[in-house]
């Protein structure tokens, strides 16, 4: 039987929680975990996994949850608290429709509309074939009091997803979009394609805005709090309907994260930016060059980690500011310089990068392995996350479900948040 929201979130509270040690501290800051004595058996089977094996972990969820699984008990429990609904189907969308956009995005956007073009048929149906398949158990039927006149794309850019909907539904768009380049080339394409169309050139964050009970919500991969402002937003407007794939949680977080339901707010986990970080930290979507330059970058912020150490004669980490992937070009020298300058922290006339930098790769080798474990709780995290964000809609009375719209090779931020308003006819 399918967890309600509530039920899952307590769960995962709880479980969360129990095993707290795992994730709440990160391995690169600290030279040895704290967790090591509690879980010595998971600590020695990371520290002697070979080099194929550890690829293998990072690169599937699967497979690292059952490594875990097969060593922590209780961990399976988590395991049974994150399993979703999926939902992974494509439409048929229009010729030329993906004109413009990268070839992994356009995946997404197909995969994201499938569930709501099963329940709002096309009407033009001319464009598309039907979609196979049947909608999951607890949505709402084709058949529904409300209609929808005007799909809303919130955070568009160019609104390839609400001009693919608005295409293939015949319906009219209203994207949002801050950028004015962005709206000036999103409204020039969906000219160009026939769909009529509404650019509005606004900051969702400086504006309030007012849904009607003729607009249809969408936004995929809306981040930090551009998704949870349009979720207030949705909530306290006449809007039927809204279709969300959260992302990037911890964008514009300061301090600890601040639940928005009753029920998160009275079993408050208190996360900080960096445990909301984890939820993100995954790379199956990066391309090799691409994780190639993030395994430097990691290589280099441990090198100066430990010269950092050493030049204030103490074994503690100091929070250092990220780097672009371009920094992975940069020499040695300049990276020190460029995070020392960050932190106030004169560095010495001569310093042996060598030195550090061996050091700092025999280091990462065991980070990289070890911090496993604290990803094995990343989905619980990122699922902790949404659960609160459809408990702040459904203690409205509002009804919400949540699925895997897409695999997580296509897109790690594979969960669907729906939210509907109207009641079911008949």
């Amino acid at each position: 039987m399918a967890l309600s929201h509530t039920e899952r979130f307590m769960q995962l509270t709880r479980l969360l929680g129990d095993f707290a040690i795992l994730w709440r501290d990160s391995v690169f800051q600290e030279t040895s975990p704290k967790w090591s004595s509690h879980y010595p058996v998971l600590y020695e089977q990371l520290l002697t996994i070979d080099d194929e094996e550890l690829c293998r972990l990072e690169s599937s969820a699967t497979a690292l949850h059952h490594f875990i699984s097969q060593t922590l008990p209780g961990y399976s429990e988590i395991l049974d608290a994150i399993r979703l609904p999926v939902h992974h189907q494509s439409i048929h969308a229009p010729k030329f429709a993906d004109v413009g956009v990268p070839g992994k995005k356009w995946q997404q956007i197909t995969a994201f509309l499938s569930d709501f073009l099963q329940r709002h048929p096309s009407q033009n149906t001319h464009l598309h074939e039907p979609l196979p398949g049947k909608l999951l158990p607890g949505h709402p039927s084709e058949k529904v009091k409300a209609s929808v006149a005007e799909l809303v794309d919130w955070c568009a850019g160019k609104s390839h997803l609400g001009r693919t909907a608005a295409l293939i539904t015949g319906h009219k768009l209203y994207a949002i979009e801050r950028d004015e380049t962005l709206c000036r080339e999103g409204a020039s394409l969906a000219n160009k394609m026939g769909v009529l169309a509404n650019f509005n050139c606004a900051d969702v964050l400086q504006r309030n805005f007012t849904f009607n009970n003729r607009q249809q919500i969408f936004a995929l991969h809306a981040c930090g709090d551009l998704h949870r402002r349009l979720i207030a937003e949705w909530k306290h407007s006449d809007s039927p309907e809204l279709t969300l794939a959260p992302c990037c949680y911890e964008k514009w977080l300061h301090g600890d994260y601040q639940p928005l339901s009753e029920l998160a707010k009275n079993n408050n986990l208190k996360l900080s930016k960096d445990q909301v970080r984890l939820a993100m930290q995954e790379t199956v979507t990066a391309s090799p060059r691409e994780q190639a330059q993030m395994h430097r970058l990691q290589i280099l912020r441990l090198a100066f980690d430990i010269l950092q150490r050493d030049i204030r004669g103490t074994d503690k980490y100091l929070p250092a500011p990220s780097l672009p992937l371009s920094a992975a070009n940069w020499p040695v020298t300049d990276i020190f310089t460029f995070l020392a300058n960050k932190k106030d922290l004169k560095l010495p006339k001569l310093i042996d990068t060598e030195y550090y930098t061996n050091k700092a790769h025999s280091r990462y080798q065991q980070v990289r392995r070890l911090q496993l474990a604290a990803q094995g709780f990343r989905r619980p995290l990122e699922l902790w996350l949404v659960s609160d964000l459809a408990l702040y809609l459904e203690e409205a009375g509002i009804q919400v479900t949540l699925q895997e719209f897409c695999p997580r090779e296509l897109s790690p931020r594979n969960i669907q948040l729906t939210a509907f308003r109207y009641q079911l006819s008949g």
